[in-house]
């Protein structure tokens, strides 16, 4: 019944010892006997002290004995299964997080996903427990990637990178994940847990952030930040090359008096489309940006080492 229990000590003399079991003086003038044990785990543990205290001498036959050892066996079950219970409770807690977690054995075949991961990928749980998890592959990484990813997870029990998987609908998307290796007591894989979050609104955010630090927000060309990126590689290019760079500087007459009489979306409609007829005017090479107002600039590279044949 349970992990034998271990360190069982029978008094029958009781003076002095008092201290060693966290009692006061007076307590110990009643007390002439006791019986305790460390109850231990599985693992060989200590999950605390079992003691009986008795007032009377030589009380402890053998058959009393083996009712107290039956007691300390007892109370180790009703112990570990408090901390089993407790551990399930936080395992619980821990699994149904905002995290899509999927867990699968050492042969890498799904036991158990949560509902986040459900949602992400629009598969029910019934659909995937049993199955690889490459069922979930779009095929942007190729073979090598995946290689190198369960190379290191043999190695060091871990990896933690971006992968684009594919949605029950087909759809790709970009997740953040990480993938443990669970070993038992000899160093054996028993499971492999991965954690994934989609970042699908995250790479978006990203991208729209760079997207505002570099490029117009009303026209969606290149602005002045990215204009003088550009013109600065342009001039190294043409420094090697010999050929020549140049700028056209262009504004609209009479802007400001459109806008005063037919309002600024009437002028905001003007300023796109002059962005498009300038562009669809240059080669994919060359540059137009907007500084600002009605201030374009029309960058030309590559044209021709003659100064005068560029300007031409």
């Amino acid at each position: 019944m349970g992990q034998q229990v271990s360190c069982v000590i029978c008094q029958n003399d009781f003076s002095g010892c008092g201290k060693h079991h966290g009692l006061e003086i007076d307590d110990l003038s009643k007390i002439h006997a006791c019986w305790s044990s460390i109850v231990r785990n599985k693992h060989g543990e200590a999950l605390g002290i079992l003691a009986f205290y008795l007032d009377k001498n030589h009380p402890f036959s053998q058959q009393r004995i083996s009712q107290f050892e039956h007691y300390a066996q007892l109370f180790q079950l009703i112990l570990e299964y408090s901390q089993a219970q407790k551990e399930m409770q936080i395992a619980k807690v821990i699994f149904e997080s905002q995290q899509g977690i999927l867990v699968s054995d050492a042969e890498n075949r799904i036991q158990r996903v949560n509902q986040t991961f459900c949602e992400i990928t629009g598969y029910s749980a019934e659909e995937v427990i049993g199955k690889n998890p490459c069922m979930f592959r779009f095929g942007l990484q190729d073979s090598k990637f995946y290689r190198t990813m369960w190379a290191s997870i043999n190695r060091t029990g871990k990896w933690e990178g971006e992968i684009w998987n594919r949605r029950k609908s087909g759809e790709h998307y970009p997740e953040q994940i990480t993938i443990t290796a669970v070993k038992d007591g000899n160093g054996i894989v028993e499971n492999y847990v991965a954690t994934l979050m989609d970042i699908t609104q995250s790479k978006a955010d990203t991208d729209e952030i760079e997207r505002l630090a570099y490029y117009d927000p009303l026209t969606g060309l290149p602005n002045r930040r990215l204009l003088l990126d550009r013109l600065k590689v342009a001039i190294s290019a043409g420094d090697r090359s010999g050929k020549n760079c140049v700028l056209l500087f262009l504004d609209m007459d009479n802007f400001k008096t459109l806008n005063d009489t037919l309002g600024h979306g009437v002028g905001d409609l003007l300023l796109q489309q002059v962005g498009k007829r300038l562009e669809a005017c240059v080669r994919n090479c060359d540059t137009v940006a907007r500084l600002g107002g009605d201030e374009f600039v029309v960058m030309l590279e590559e044209l021709s080492e003659s100064g005068i044949e560029a300007a031409n």
